[in-house]
């Protein structure tokens, strides 16, 4: 190795191995703190979980990725989307043909339909819930600065509201504060990225630690004993020398400790079983997540039982030649997903192992010629064995300029669904509890929806397999979720499921179709009374009904009013008593 490439080398691994220093250090303020805190909280927890952000810089465009595939949707869709729409022929249907993924996808949608993958739609960063009218009229509170990428991307990430560009934490981090007590080993964080800096894992008391996905977990070149055992010998002497200064002995006492636990952690991560699952190494995004599956095969070895991982991919910006570019960058995304799920599957770990994906905004819905704009709400995948798939999380957006979703004329969609409340989503998996989630999530109190229930382990009081929170009957078995008539019920505890005004179990009785509002309007007896007005009479609508007094309601039913009214102020008399 000549000077400039073992300058080179020295310079890359040193970028590696400090922000491993800086890591390890403040695992050691955290453990000096930790007495301020109440000890324990999680430090029962015996099981194993990992949760993995995929990161789309540039803001990905969700409405090319996952687009309306019924006849009428996506007439609708392409003309807006114009030269820029998906032809129609090229998708991949899902969801029994209403939507589909980009043909780049078809992975990603074998995993939709094997229920182990879900599409949360339209999220968004939010402080609070926000409507079209509210930002016409001035009186919304917006996030700063909503289609620069710098800010959403530290918004998203950090979920604060304070000034852009302080040293913030982010909700990634926080989650980390709080988990590291259920690790049995202190010395090493629960957060690991493999994408370089990010604010998503900066925590109060906690850093991620940096792990390259081409070269692994380093040791520092100028103390490694193999290559070089004068210099290890050198830097031993130095590091052990009494030093007066505490600043000087704190780096020193950092830096051997830094030192030893990187080493372990590198001779672990090189013991790691070889993973036989194929992928390409030509990508960096299938790297880092080959990177993540190695650290997740050995967190006994480390003795993490929590585990947070940062991966990213770049190239979302797509103002300009978005079908080509657009098409790779998912193609690409796609790939690094499937494999990825098949190597947790390898490892035994799919059920325990949740990978999201998240972008600092979507892209508005018109063109701008070969590309798209900065917009705001936007749609995740969220991919897991334990994921509730085959499913769309929330409501998609209303495909229409100027309508009730659009913040003005142009499909820059304002989120149903908050970042607050898709990661308090993720860390209740992740065990923390309820009462931590607002420190965590310091606006999830502001929306009433504290978990968007896209987990199978999560509570499912009918057993049919679809979580309470997604459930239109969460008591009463209802799998497939049928709901005619669109209402907040499912058929299966609907007791009115054409929503006509008559109940289900009189429109049977009586021969009419529950699933049919329209025969509310009949007379099928010509008496002049309609079914609906029969089903509230409680008159039978096959038999003909005089009025002779003319007063709307039938001469039958006034006869059964009459007959009852003397038993009713007897009644009452004798609640009344004498007197």
């Amino acid at each position: 190795m000549n000077y400039q490439d073992e300058r080179r080398s020295f310079m890359k691994k040193m970028a590696l191995g400090s922000l491993g220093i800086s890591a390890l250090a403040m695992q050691n303020k955290l453990k000096l703190m930790q007495s301020a805190f109440a000890a324990g909280t999680y430090s029962s927890l015996t099981d194993h979980k990992s949760l993995v952000c995929v990161f789309l810089y540039g803001g990905n465009d969700a409405f090319n990725m996952f687009v309306p595939y019924e006849t009428t949707a996506y007439d609708n869709y392409a003309n807006i989307r114009k030269n820029l729409a998906i032809p129609r022929d090229s998708l991949v249907p899902v969801s029994g043909g209403e939507n589909s993924f980009h043909p780049s996808m078809a992975q990603s949608a074998a995993l939709y339909d094997q229920g182990k993958l879900a599409l949360v739609s339209n999220v968004g960063t939010l402080y609070e819930p926000v409507t079209r009218a509210q930002i016409l009229d001035h009186t919304a509170v917006l996030p700063p600065d909503l289609y620069s990428h710098s800010h959403q991307q530290e918004i998203w990430q950090t979920g604060l509201s304070h000034a852009i560009g302080v040293d913030n934490s982010g909700w990634g981090g926080r989650m980390a504060d709080l988990l590291m007590d259920a690790n049995s080993n202190p010395v090493l964080p629960p957060t690991f990225t493999l994408h370089g800096n990010n604010f998503w894992q900066m925590g109060d008391l906690s850093e991620p630690l940096a792990v390259s996905p081409w070269y692994g977990v380093s040791k520092f070149d100028f103390y490694d004993e193999t290559d070089s055992p004068a210099r290890h010998s050198t830097w031993q002497q130095m590091l052990a020398i009494s030093r007066n200064h505490i600043l000087g002995s704190h780096l020193a006492s950092t830096t051997t400790d830094a030192i030893t636990r990187l080493g372990a952690l590198r001779d672990a991560y090189l013991n790691s079983p070889t993973l036989q699952t194929p992928y390409n190494p030509n990508s960096k995004l299938s790297r880092e997540l080959h990177a993540v599956a190695k650290l997740i095969a050995i967190r006994q070895t480390l003795g993490l039982k929590r585990q947070i991982f940062f991966v990213a991919i770049g190239g979302f910006d797509t103002h300009s030649e978005q079908l080509t570019i657009h098409s790779e960058r998912l193609a690409e995304l796609d790939s690094a997903l499937q494999s990825f799920y098949q190597m947790t599957q390898e490892l035994g770990v799919e059920d325990t192992v949740t990978t999201f994906t998240a972008s600092e905004f979507g892209r508005s819905l018109t063109i701008n010629g070969d590309g798209t704009d900065h917009a705001w709400g936007s749609h995740a995948l969220i991919m897991g064995g334990d994921v509730a798939g085959g499913r769309i999380i929330g409501e998609l957006p209303a495909y229409e300029l100027g309508g009730p979703d659009d913040v003005k004329d142009d499909g820059r969609f304002i989120p149903k669904i908050a970042t607050d409340q898709y990661g308090a989503t993720l860390a209740r998996w992740m065990d923390l509890d309820d009462s931590d989630l607002n420190a965590v999530f310091p606006h999830l109190a502001n929306f009433s929806v504290r978990d968007l229930g896209f987990f199978n382990s999560a509570a499912d009081s009918d057993n049919d397999g679809v979580p309470d929170q997604l459930d239109n009957c969460p008591t009463t078995s209802n799998s497939s979720q049928a709901n005619n008539d669109g209402d907040a019920q499912g058929d299966a505890c609907d007791s009115d499921d054409d929503n006509d005004g008559m109940n289900d179990e009189w429109e049977t009785a009586h021969g009419f179709d529950p699933f049919d509002a329209a025969d509310k309007n009949l007379d099928p007896d010509q008496d002049g009374f309609t079914n609906l007005q029969e089903s509230r009479f409680g008159s039978d609508p096959h038999v003909f009904d005089t009025d002779n007094d003319n007063n709307g309601i039938p001469d039958s039913v006034d006869k059964r009013r009459r007959g009852a009214l003397p038993a009713i102020i007897d009644l009452v008399l004798n609640q009344k008593g004498p007197g």
